[in-house]
């Protein structure tokens, strides 16, 4: 209750104050553009609109869970990454793809569709900051966390294949920013030699997906749209 007070409270100081003085330059909007324009926007298929956030680090299987997910809820992929991609070929920083990721959410809602975010919500500001424009749009933000055994997920970001073009340009960059933000997904419990375990969030997760076992985790994420669906 505390940290839903705590985070109403932050979204009303975000909407008061970054949102009212926030701006895109031009190298930013072209980005933007271009990253809208790649996007398919189905119709919803939901009688009120959601958007899903996906949680989880990096190898975790957020953009599979999204891909299985967002079909099924009639929901536009909005993927960081992409947008990260878009920035940098315009030759702009990456400090806006946060608002223009919240931006495109906002025009496919107001398109009629849904949204999934592919991109890690643990930031307290970041989840304000989507929900305070979510909000005025009269729309629910849903946080779906997905999660692996460490091991799987390493082996993953091993075996992925990289390009130039990607945003992670090799294995290396890739665990590199899974072992960066592991802390804010995971703590360490010094017990029996230690190991890292899941840490318990401050915010609601509407549902959960262990994508360890390949077999297992598809029908978690069907379940989670479906769920979504009957109540939304």
């Amino acid at each position: 209750m505390l940290e839903t007070a705590k985070q109403a409270i932050l979204s009303t100081a975000i909407s008061l104050t970054l949102h009212r003085f926030e701006r895109l330059n031009k190298g930013e909007e072209d980005a933007k553009c271009n990253f809208m324009a790649k996007l398919n926007i189905p119709k919803r298929k939901t009688k009120n609109p959601v958007i899903v956030a996906m949680v989880g680090l990096v190898g975790s299987g957020k953009t599979s869970v999204a891909k299985t997910i967002a079909p099924l809820l009639g929901a536009t992929i909005i993927t960081g990454d992409d947008i990260r991609l878009e920035l940098h070929a315009k030759g702009e920083r990456y400090d806006k793809a946060r608002m223009i990721a919240e931006d495109v959410a906002m025009e496919a809602i107001k398109k009629g569709s849904n949204v999934v975010l592919d991109s890690d919500a643990i930031d307290a500001k970041k989840r304000a900051s989507l929900q305070a424009k979510a909000k005025k749009n009269g729309t629910k933000v849903l946080y779906v966390r997905v999660y692996a055994e460490r091991d799987v997920m390493i082996e993953r970001l091993l075996s992925a294949k990289y390009s130039p073009e990607s945003f992670f340009k090799s294995a290396t960059i890739a665990i590199r920013e899974m072992w960066r933000r592991t802390p804010n997904h995971y703590r360490w419990n010094s017990k029996n030699g230690g190991t890292f375990e899941l840490k318990k969030l401050s915010f609601h997760i509407f549902a959960t997906t262990d994508t360890t076992d390949s077999t297992k985790w598809p029908v978690e994420a069907h379940r989670t749209a479906e769920k979504i669906a009957s109540q939304f």
